[in-house]
């Protein structure tokens, strides 16, 4: 029997007491509001280390792991060790039936005989161990601490060597656990509620931030409950103690927690700031995240002076840090007073305080009208019935929804009956009335994202952080998916730090059958590219089991500047809570340009297939006739075909065939595009990656080539492929075209590009019914 209850690495790993408990609630839906609402004061007394508090029983004001108790979907007990550590059954069978009631065990143990850890067999070391799974098959338990470099680590340990290091066994050695541990050996379970909510208290933050820049002891508000036991070092203030550290060098050691319970601080602050920007709170217009941004890179800074302090000592980089955190408190202290004036009228629902959630938006728009007749019968607002057609007026201040209806036979009806997918055109006052309505959907678990990235430089880094933080707040940290393809160690180190789910090509590989993969692509091997990516995600996906058919699949690009203000899910998600009831299948962002002009001409070239071909006798033309009047019906109506911002159902995700290059947003268009499609116009920018006039021109080259391929081959693509028939394309008709020619960007002779026609991915539901994958 396996029993395994998620965790995921917390924003705090300074002290393990913050560590275990924050692990057990990341995953939890309302983590980001409560610990935005929570962990913004810091506290300094004088015989102990820089620290959070997060109640009136943080350390120092009552039992440490008894912190949390205020979290109000955070279930915790604890009793003594020595009741449970008789003998070594009684050990393995509590940790087991706690685990089986959905409890995390946490431990006091002795680390010298934990494996992946520094004192393994080197010395002993007393301090918890957060046990969260096991295999009764193995005798393994899975468990989280500190790794060989003391940085958090989830990793294996039989049943012998939990039992050898608790702490009564440890007290048959040399050590005495007093020497370690400031209480006596105990255990504490947690265990999160999931049906608890939590929203954001904008009142306690006010009052936490006011402390922090006043430098007030905040224990002082609660002596009811525990009467401080001496005054401290409070907010602001603690930077006098830290400097006076710096003054001290030979106490340069004691410094290492301290700069990272910092940094750690400036973190949780930036990502505070970002909610409250995010959903409405205050207005993005001011320019606090960017502000405090700032911040968080000096103290990241400051930290890694101190590591370089640490290997070979300099009086000039121990200067520069103690110049750099005077820097950081000054810095701070505009940019959080400001934060405050801002937060102090905010009522608690969002867009609704001293700031419009939407105003930067400011979208000016034109009445929209809709026609009952031909929509493409040219009418100007000056004269609304010059052609005899009736329109309405439909009022801007209210979501816009442009019905047009599908095509199905082009000379028994016109293109007005022909395209009937939905469009969105939501204003500011629309999102701002459904951000909470919105939130609630895609926050219940049942959205998640993939991000294929690929980024070598490491100038990409701040744009990825931004993206994974505003992903996060929208579907929880545990919902997103990124998919290595390729990335700069700056940039992995911001996707490490943001806690979500990284999927390598090694974790893949070595469940694909890749020689034969290869076999039918046609390709002697593929190591990346944006469809490559795509494939390892949902292939990562689907053998985990993490996804139901109903689930939404969210792909989203990696290279999108001021993605906060792009606001990609609550535009995508916003046809779901306008109609509710209706089976979309595929939800999509409109934008117009992007390039949309040169896709369309070769679609709508299509129509020559099954026009101008419907007379010709030729079985094999008909069957091209049939597949171009099928991409035509699938791709006519959208606005952005190549957007790579949309959303499928898994059932649909799983069994989508991927292109390996520029082609596979196309592919996905063709394939699904006759589904219960909703279209949303978004009119904030796209500021994705600037592609070279050769890459683009290039680009839609092949789109258009592999369109007409598609159309050629004859095979429909509403449906899978076989393994054959992908096969047969990849060998047959895509190797064919090979070369593009293109207008150079300067006056002279035509430029011809050698660039291979992209192959085609069998769907993962495919590799895996043919055992391609396992």
């Amino acid at each position: 029997m396996k029993k395994q209850i998620p965790v995921q690495e917390p924003p705090v790993t300074s002290y393990l007491f913050y560590m275990y408990p924050l692990s057990v609630i990341r995953p939890h839906m309302a983590f980001t509001p409560w610990i935005c609402s929570n962990f913004l004061q810091l506290y300094h007394y004088n015989d102990r280390d820089l620290k959070f508090y997060v109640s009136p029983f943080s350390p120092k004001g009552g039992k440490k792991n008894s912190c949390f108790v205020s979290c109000p979907f955070l279930e915790i007990q604890n009793l003594e060790q020595n009741m449970i550590t008789r003998r070594r059954d009684d050990i393995i069978q509590f940790v087991m039936q706690s685990l089986d009631e959905d409890w995390h065990v946490q431990l006091d143990v002795d680390y010298f005989h934990l494996p992946s850890t520094a004192p393994y067999k080197q010395f002993h070391y007393l301090h918890e161990v957060l046990v969260s799974g096991y295999d009764d098959n193995s005798r393994t338990f899975e468990i989280s601490g500190y790794n060989r470099s003391w940085k958090y680590h989830i990793s294996t340990i039989t049943f012998s060597e939990l039992f050898e290091a608790v702490i009564d066994k440890a007290l048959n050695d040399d050590t005495d656990p007093a020497d370690q541990l400031d209480e006596s050996p105990k255990v504490f379970l947690y265990r999160a509620d999931h049906s608890r909510k939590y929203d954001i208290d904008i009142r306690q933050m006010y009052e936490l931030l006011s402390d922090y820049l006043e430098s007030a002891n905040t224990a002082e508000k609660y002596r009811m409950l525990y009467v401080p036991q001496e005054v401290g070092i409070w907010g602001v203030s603690v930077y006098s103690y830290l400097t006076d550290l710096l003054d001290q060098c030979r106490s340069l050691n004691s410094l290492t927690i301290p700069l990272r319970v910092l940094w750690e601080h400036k973190r949780i602050m930036a990502e505070r700031i970002g909610y409250l920007e995010e959903h409405g709170y205050i207005d993005s217009d001011y320019r606090i995240f960017e502000a405090y941004s700032e911040v968080t890179r000096m103290a990241n800074h400051v930290r890694w002076l101190l590591l370089k302090c640490l290997m070979k000592p300099k009086v000039s980089l121990v200067k520069k840090a103690r110049d750099i955190l005077h820097d950081i408190a000054e810095r701070e202290y505009r940019v959080l007073s400001n934060l405050r004036n801002l937060i102090e009228g905010c009522n608690s629902e969002p867009g609704k305080g001293s700031t419009d959630y939407y105003s930067y938006c400011d979208i000016k728009r034109s009445p929209l009208y809709m026609c009952c007749d031909d929509p493409f019968t040219a009418c100007s607002a000056e004269s609304p019935t010059e052609h005899g057609h009736t329109f309405t007026i439909a009022q801007p201040t209210h979501s816009m929804k442009l019905v047009a209806n599908s095509i199905e036979h082009h000379r028994e009806r016109s293109l007005r009956q022909l395209v009937r997918k939905d469009v969105y055109q939501p204003s500011c006052d629309d999102l701002s009335n459904r951000v909470k309505q919105i939130l609630r959907y895609t926050q219940c678990g049942k959205v998640k994202v993939l991000m294929p990235l690929r980024e070598l430089k490491g100038d990409g880094a701040v744009i990825v952080s931004e993206i994974l933080r505003v992903l996060r707040l929208h579907v929880g940290v545990s919902n997103v998916f990124v998919v290595d393809n390729g990335v700069h160690p700056r940039t992995a180190r911001e996707i490490v730090d943001s806690g979500v789910t990284v999927i390598t090509e090694s974790m893949i590989r070595q469940r694909l059958d890749w020689d034969r993969l290869m076999c039918h692509l046609n390709l002697p091997d593929i190591r990346f590219g944006k469809g490559y990516a795509v494939t390892l995600g949902l292939a990562y996906l689907a053998i985990h089991g993490l996804m139901d058919d109903d689930d939404w699949l969210v792909q989203c690009d990696g290279d999108i500047s001021g993605f906060r203000r792009f606001q990609l899910m609550p535009h995508l998600f916003y046809p779901i809570i306008m109609e509710p009831e209706s089976p979309w299948e595929y939800l999509k962002i409109a934008q117009t340009q992007r390039n949309n002009e040169t896709v369309k001409a070769g679609i709508n070239g299509l129509a020559t297939y099954f026009k101008l071909a419907e007379n010709i006798s030729d079985s094999r033309m008909n069957q091209q006739r049939l597949m171009a009047q099928e991409i035509y019906d699938a791709c006519i109506h959208h606005i952005w075909m190549l957007t790579g911002q949309f959303a499928l159902r898994w059932r649909h995700a799983v069994n989508r065939m991927v292109a390996t290059g520029y082609c596979d947003e196309t592919l996905v268009s063709a394939q699904h595009g006759w589904r219960r499609l909703a279209q949303v116009v978004n009119p904030n920018p796209c500021m994705d990656r600037t592609n070279s006039k050769q890459k683009e021109d290039c680009m839609m080259t092949r789109i258009i080539q592999f369109i007409n391929a598609l159309t050629v081959f004859g095979q429909s693509v509403r449906t899978s492929w076989s393994l054959e028939m992908i096969r047969e394309f990849n060998e047959g008709v895509a190797p064919g075209v090979d070369s593009i020619v293109r207008i150079p960007d300067k006056n002279g002779p035509l430029c011809v590009d050698g660039i291979e026609m992209d192959r085609v991915f069998p769907s993962v539901q495919a590799m895996l019914d043919n055992g391609l994958l396992s």
